[in-house]
């Protein structure tokens, strides 16, 4: 942070505007992009970055899962920009990146593959709430958990992020059919 480059790369933030400042040492070739997520209702953003060079290659990974691991050229980060996704308010990630010529990020690394156990309902029809539980994964730093009432998630009824594969969701709407699904989120 202390030789690298600061970018204000969204408008000043309030309750509503997203905020965003990217670093990026252009001699150690990398960087980092802190993105907040204020009261919005929209869960995706397409940042431009900057400082960047057009004609380079760059690993993308992220803190929380925000954005998957990839390459991107230059060009595309400072022409079309980065797509960000914070599922929930006031949420924040970090986005690393780092010119491909150093190679690939050790940190870097997919979660292992794993399976639901059971959604046990607890409560009652005025009060419902469930127990959800899976197998751990490896290499998950974290796991995000949805409810929903389609199959297609097209709606979410809850949305937790836990660090253990078990969680409690509360309150869930009554008297009705949901749905579950698990991703892990391993570092990078």
């Amino acid at each position: 942070v202390r030789t690298a480059n600061l970018y204000h790369i969204l408008p000043r933030p309030d309750d509503r505007v997203w905020d965003g400042f990217e670093y990026y040492d252009p001699a150690a070739r990398r960087g980092a992009v802190c993105i907040f997520r204020p009261d919005n209702p929209e869960s995706r953003l397409v940042v431009k970055l900057k400082g960047l060079d057009p004609k380079a290659t760059y690993w993308l990974w992220s803190e929380d899962g925000s954005v998957a691991g990839q390459l991107a050229s230059g060009e595309h980060l400072l022409a079309d920009g980065l797509a960000i996704t914070l599922i929930q308010r006031f949420s924040s990630d970090i986005v690393f990146l780092q010119d491909a010529t150093a190679g690939k990020p050790r940190d870097l690394v997919e979660p292992g593959e794993f399976k639901l156990i059971s959604a046990t309902p607890i409560g009652d029809l005025f009060a419902p709430f469930a127990e959800l539980t899976w197998e751990a994964s490896d290499n998950a730093r974290c796991y995000r958990v949805s409810v929903s009432d389609s199959s297609e998630f097209a709606g979410i009824a809850a949305l937790e992020i836990a660090a253990s594969p078990t969680v409690t969701i509360s309150p869930l709407p009554p008297a009705r059919t949901l749905y579950w699904k698990v991703e892990a989120v391993s570092p990078g």
